[in-house]
């Protein structure tokens, strides 16, 4: 095979995968070996754990959080994380979509809700957007500011007792933005 047959295979190649769609990873991590790096699926919510380098697919969220955190330990019947996402514009107030855009959901059992976090991964509103964590409804002392323009991650303080059955959901407060928008998921632990 000469050099010119083989670099006309190859752009052909080339030309085939692009009408295919085959398209490339995009959301990479940025290789920080003291973060644990996740990929959350935007419509199931599942959560997978990737390597430092590692790149998120396209329909996947990059989710990282620190590594030194000492985990607590697990009750009798073990521990959940749960995550939560959403992209808005100016909105007054909205949900902070759990899995597959389910807005709330139903908990599968009594526990506590703490370690909860916010990570902004994009923010140009001009004013300060508040995120809560509800039970039935109900705002709990599970809330955070975030300030304008802000992509700095939040930890929030305190813990939530809840029950089985109970209908749980995150919403955002942005009544004062009137430009920008905003792209963050919310994380938390059910111990």
């Amino acid at each position: 095979m000469t050099r010119s047959t083989t670099r006309w295979m190859l752009l052909g190649l080339a030309f085939v995968l692009t009408l295919v769609g085959i398209t490339p990873m995009v959301y990479a991590h940025g290789g920080d070996p003291t973060l644990v790096h996740s990929c959350v699926n935007k419509s199931s919510g599942e959560v997978r754990i990737v390597g430092a380098s590692a790149s998120c697919k396209n329909n996947e969220t990059a989710v990282d959080w620190p590594a030194t955190a000492a985990p607590p330990p697990p009750p009798a019947g073990g521990g959940s994380i749960m995550v939560h996402g959403v992209s808005a514009g100016v909105v007054a107030t909205f949900f902070v979509h759990f899995g597959g855009g389910v807005p709330e959901y139903r908990l599968p059992r009594d526990g506590t809700v703490q370690n909860m976090r916010i990570l902004v991964t994009s923010n140009s509103y001009n004013a300060p957007t508040t995120v809560t964590f509800f039970v039935n409804g109900a705002a709990t002392v599970l809330s955070a500011v975030i300030p304008p323009a802000s992509t700095a991650d939040i930890d929030v303080v305190g813990a939530v007792p809840v029950l089985d059955g109970q209908k749980v959901s995150v919403m955002a407060d942005a009544s004062t933005v009137s430009s920008g928008s905003i792209a963050l998921s919310v994380s938390y632990e059910i111990q």
